[in-house]
């Protein structure tokens, strides 16, 4: 059996039209344009805001997954999360954690990075939903993963990730260790 897709796109957030029966909104991610010569990892940043809201994109990629997806914090959240992250990248100790999505568990993006061993290795945990495309559970696309990142690029990022908070705009650059 063979299903054709016709497939109508623009370069970046887009209506997409899967053979008449699903409409969903298609973030693509396009990995020559991260924010790195090195395109395993994960960029962080804001796409949209107003006075009370900001809406974040993550995409990451990593040893061949790869996924987008949004979620609405706030400006606080997000500074309180890069200090925490800079803290843990000069420690080593204890981890930190950012969580935002809808309560269906859609549009979400959720990050933990803690150490791997006693040596200070660091990991970062990313879970992340798109909108629920088909208004039923496995209507909404998930990717999960542990990235390996060392100290520096850790602190390098979280820095980026204040700057970006504290602007509104622009994205984080977070270089996977392996």
């Amino acid at each position: 059996m063979h299903h054709c897709f016709n497939l109508d796109m623009s370069p970046r957030g887009t209506e997409c039209a899967l053979s008449d029966t699903l409409s969903a909104r298609v973030l693509l991610c396009d990995l020559n344009h991260m924010e790195t010569d090195n395109p395993t990892g994960l960029n962080l940043g804001v796409i949209w805001f107003d006075d009370d809201m900001i809406e974040l994109e993550c995409k990451v990629a990593y040893h061949g997954f790869q996924g987008v997806a949004t979620c609405y914090t706030i400006q606080e959240d997000i500074i309180e999360f890069s200090g925490s992250l800079d803290q843990l990248a000069q420690s080593a100790d204890g981890s930190v954690s950012f969580d935002s999505g809808l309560e269906d568990g859609s549009k979400s993006i959720s990050l933990r990075a803690y150490p791997i061993d006693r040596s200070g290795h660091l990991a970062i945990h990313l879970r992340m939903a798109t909108d629920n495309h088909a208004n039923r559970p496995e209507g909404v696309w998930r990717v999960e993963l542990e990235m390996r990142v060392e100290s520096s690029p850790l602190s390098r990022f979280a820095s980026g990730l204040r700057s970006v908070a504290e602007s509104r705009e622009g994205f984080a650059f977070l270089q996977a260790a392996d």
